[in-house]
């Protein structure tokens, strides 16, 4: 009787862990950055003073599970001849080849690959790839607000991060030395949900 009672009870307990399994399981949301309301800005070093800039033209997604974050994703496409300082020189000066070779390496790219949240806030780990070369960074985000889109309908999420670099671990080499090597990096964005 105890074998027959153990074999039903493995039996139903395979079951439930199957019917777990194959249970559909709530996808995380997908939203789109908004070019008109973010911004990714940085900041340089440059002849004893500040230069300051941002890129006009990116493609990002998040697929954001904020109660499973460990299934979010992030991906992001920055397109290097949109850069503005105020300068149309200057931006003209910094496609060449000595700074981001744009004609080369027309992107700079970040993909997650992974993502967690301590307290309030996200780490979000994955390889940033600028002038062609390759380094895993982590961001630290904070989201700062969602809100529903009564127009469109979904979700606009609003969050920011901070993030210094040496743009000497991509090869961005010229200018020096009145060009500083620590990059600033400054993001704002608002995604809103596909609907």
């Amino acid at each position: 009787m105890m074998v027959k009672l153990t074999m039903k009870t493995k039996f139903f307990s395979s079951i439930l862990a199957f019917t777990l399994l194959m249970a559909p399981r709530v996808l995380a949301e997908t939203y789109n950055f908004d070019e008109g309301q973010s911004e990714i800005g940085f900041k340089i070093g440059h002849f004893g003073g500040q230069a300051k800039g941002v890129f006009k033209e990116f493609k990002g997604t998040l697929e954001f599970d904020e109660k499973n974050p460990q299934d979010s994703k992030v991906d992001l496409v920055i397109q290097v001849d949109s850069i503005d300082t105020g300068s149309a020189k200057r931006d003209a000066h910094l496609q060449r080849e000595e700074y981001f070779d744009s004609g080369q390496f027309p992107t700079i790219t970040f993909e997650s690959r992974a993502f967690r949240k301590r307290g309030s806030v996200f780490f979000v780990t994955g390889p940033l790839t600028i002038h062609g070369v390759e380094k895993n960074i982590t961001l630290i985000v904070r989201l700062k607000g969602r809100q529903a889109q009564w127009t469109t309908g979904g979700d606009a999420l609003t969050f920011d991060s901070q993030y210094e670099l040496s743009r000497l671990d991509f090869g961005v080499s010229g200018g020096q030395p009145a060009v500083g090597k620590t990059v600033e990096i400054d993001l704002n964005i608002k995604a809103f949900e596909e609907t």
